[in-house]
Formats: structure tokens, sequence, C-alpha cells
């Protein structure tokens, strides 16, 4: 009871010392800081300069010494939650069964050999993405019309625990002038689109991620989509022993110009062999469809 006490003291203590580095930032020396983190090149800097540039835009000398203006909780998911991931097909791989999608490997983090940049991960670093909803790991993807994809669908077996690296909160309602620019400015570097600058921005959001140093109970971080609105994604540490493969639905994507964004179609559902090494396919209306995935609904032709 003693423990519980007293660790409910000290978050309280240490959520109203941040509330006072807050309110002790100088907004205008915050700005310039800003203002010169912007004229900065950052395709010519490493990955310690760029980490180093950050934390000068966010740290401030305190009574208690230098603070960050870095904030992150903790995010958990209890068993049974459904994760989601998707990966693309090649046009020519189109005979069952697929290349892509043959054994249980294929269903987990690829390789570090293939691995390239991404949004948290240095090249040949193996992390595990996947997603709240199916919509945003098709969204995060960007499937083309008329492509089939691959959507794994995964399941919770023991709690994960991710450290949220930005709070969904509106930065409209923080109180505090400091608080409010310092999450602006750290989500805006995080969240760049892609498509507007170079590759460099993805090495800012992994950085950024970096310095959400993870406790030992963690398993990775958790962050909202820059590719859809509202949409939440995970990116999970090896070895990823916290899930379970549900199936594998193997589907068309269409874009449509109403308001849903597109529609897909499943053409066949995937699932374990058994001995957990290879996979096998089943068509719409089958038995093992019926079991895996029973709100699928077969084409009427």
């Amino acid at each position: 009871m003693l423990n519980k006490e007293f660790k409910t003291h000290y978050f309280q203590r240490q959520k109203q010392i941040k509330t006072e580095f807050f309110k002790d930032i100088d907004i205008s020396e915050l700005k310039e800081k800003i203002r010169i983190y912007r004229l900065l090149d950052l395709t010519s800097m490493n990955d310690k300069e760029i980490e180093d540039a950050i934390n000068h835009v966010i740290t401030f000398d305190t009574p208690r010494g230098k603070m960050s203006g870095l904030s992150t909780f903790s995010n958990k998911f209890p068993i049974g939650t459904r994760f989601y991931r998707v990966r693309q097909l090649e046009p020519n791989d189109r005979t069952v069964p697929l290349k892509a999608m043959s054994t249980i490997s294929d269903c987990w983090e690829a390789p570090k050999d293939v691995v390239n940049k991404g949004r948290l991960n240095k090249p040949q670093e193996t992390l595990l993405y996947v997603s709240l909803s199916p919509n945003t790991a098709i969204e995060e993807l960007e499937i083309p019309n008329n492509q089939l994809c691959s959507i794994i669908f995964y399941e919770t077996t023991s709690p994960v625990n991710v450290n949220n690296i930005f709070p969904s909160i509106d930065s409209g309602k923080m109180t505090i002038e400091s608080q409010r620019i310092i999450h602006e400015f750290l989500n805006s570097e995080f969240s760049r689109s892609i498509k507007d600058c170079s590759g460099h921005v993805y090495t800012v959001s992994e950085i950024i991620t970096k310095m959400c140093i993870l406790e030992e109970d963690q398993d990775g971080w958790g962050y909202e989509s820059v590719a859809k609105k509202g949409g939440y994604n995970l990116c999970l540490l090896p070895p990823i022993n916290k899930l379970k493969i549900i199936g594998i639905q193997i589907a068309s994507i269409e874009r449509l110009a109403s308001k849903k964004p597109y529609e897909y179609t499943v053409k066949c559902v995937v699932t374990n062999s058994g001995g957990n090494k290879n996979l096998s396919y089943y068509q719409i209306g089958s038995k093992k469809q019926k079991e895996m995935f029973p709100k699928i609904i077969p084409d009427v032709l």
C-alpha cells in the first residue's frame, strides 16, 4: 500500500515539476530557437547533429538543472486487441501460394537485409509496424488502385505496452503557451509528409522516436497516423511474442470518388498450415473462411 501511495505521489510531483518548467520558459527565446532550427539544412547533418539541434530547441535551464519539453506517456492494449498490417503484392505475384505470402515468416517483421529506412527505423533495423484498423494500415502503405495486397490480422495474447510518442492532445486546449508551442514543433517535425520533402524527413521522425526512451516493460512505440487522420500505429520491437496471427486476407483495393476513400474486395483467405511454417489458401465461401472471417460475404455475379 505504501509503495502504491509513493508511486502516486511521485508521478503527481513529476507532473507538477513539468508544469512549473513550461511556465518558466521564455516564449521569445523558445520561438527564436525554433526560428534558428528552421534555417538548418538537415540533409547535410548526421543523426547526432539533428538530435542535438532538436534537444537545443526544447531544453531549458531550470533551478533543478536542464529539463526537456519532450512529453510521452504509456499506452496499454489488453489481451484480445486486434492489430493489422498490410503488405503490397507485386503484379507478377499471382500464383497460389503467393511468393510474398507463403510462409509464417512473411507475416512478421522483414529480415534486416531487406529493411530500408522507415518512419521509426534505421536501415536494417527490424521492427514490426501495425495499425489499430485495417483502413489505417492500407492508407499508411498507399496501396494503388486495383492493386492486390495482403491484410494480416493479429491479436494480442498478452498486454502490449508502448511509449506513446505524442499524446493525443489538441494543442489548442493546452493552457500553457510554451507547452503548446513545443508540442506543435515536435509534432510537425515528426509528421511531415515524405511526399513534400526529401528522404531526411524520416530521419527526423526516427530520431525523435529514439529520444522517447523505452521503459523495461514497454514493447515499442505508439504514434498517430500521418496518412490517415485519427488513425493509430504501433511499432513493436522483436521478439514479437505477445501477438498471434488470426489470419490473412488477400484483397484488391478500389479507390472511389465517393465519400469513402476506397473499398476492398477479399479474394481469398490464408492461414497457418500447421507446424507454424507454411501458409494455406482457402476460397471465399469455404468452411475455413467462414470460421476465420464469418463477416466476409462472397461476391454475387
